[in-house]
């Protein structure tokens, strides 16, 4: 684990205690008194102060992060988008907590940085789910705020967690990956919408790149593992057009 996490704030950074100790929400029994809730705060996460004793942590509530030249990951705060949380006291009681963000200031900075971005593939990291058949669902409000620049900038896959499941879904010749699975899952799925891969066992989710030499990454595949390691499902993303080019420069196929 001596690697950089890179963090991306979710609903429960927000204090959102609506579902605690619901059966019918999956949550967990036992609660932490809502007084002492919120004393928490997103601002905690993103305190310099927690980079500075362990400098593998990272967080902010937008930013984007450029791995090589080619490689650039975009990390949103997707609950702000949610109207539905704003009816919650939460939403306001915390210091620094929904009601005292700008939506149209992450939009603003998402636009800026994928346009300035030199890199060939290009993520989108945020907390909710686009599309999705698990528990939750796709949030349409989520997908009008993010959809526009994924089309716009041709970013290559939509990274999310909330829903406790792992999946891949295609849309608009889109990856939407969902990996969630880190706790409370079986919870089932809807079939919303047609997906290439489905689970609710608890598991994880890798991304490998391969490479000429000394060349940009020119393919890159998705891994599903459950709790064990073991191998669930695998597919390796489309080729980014701006590399179509250079491929064939070296005698490979797209």
């Amino acid at each position: 684990l001596q690697v950089p996490w890179f963090n991306s704030l979710g609903n429960m950074d927000y204090v959102d205690t609506v579902g605690c100790g619901s059966q019918l929400f999956h949550e967990q029994l036992q609660c932490t008194p809502y007084r002492r809730q919120i004393i928490r705060s997103p601002e905690y996460q993103i305190d310099p102060a927690l980079r500075e004793r362990d400098s593998r942590w990272f967080a902010d509530r937008f930013y984007s992060v450029q791995i090589t030249d080619d490689i650039e990951i975009f990390f949103a705060d997707t609950s702000v988008f949610i109207s539905e949380y704003y009816q919650y006291s939460w939403a306001y009681d915390v210091q620094g907590g929904l009601a005292y963000q700008d939506p149209e200031e992450q939009l603003a900075f998402l636009d800026g940085a994928l346009a300035n971005s030199t890199a060939v593939w290009k993520f989108i990291v945020g907390h909710h789910p686009i599309h999705s058949n698990g528990f939750s669902g796709g949030y349409p409000e989520v997908a009008a705020a993010l959809d526009p620049l994924i089309e716009k900038y041709n970013v290559t896959a939509y990274l999310n967690g909330h829903d406790h499941s792992m999946q891949h879904i295609i849309s608009n010749a889109t990856s939407y990956f969902t990996s969630g699975a880190g706790s409370v899952t079986h919870q089932g799925f809807t079939p919303r919408e047609p997906a290439r891969f489905e689970s609710d066992e608890p598991g994880f989710t890798a991304f490998v790149f391969n490479s000429l030499a000394g060349q940009a990454p020119v393919a890159c595949t998705a891994y599903f593992f459950d709790g064990n390691g073991t191998g669930l499902y695998n597919y390796t993303l489309p080729t980014p057009p701006a590399l179509v080019e250079e491929l064939r420069t070296f005698g490979v196929s797209d």
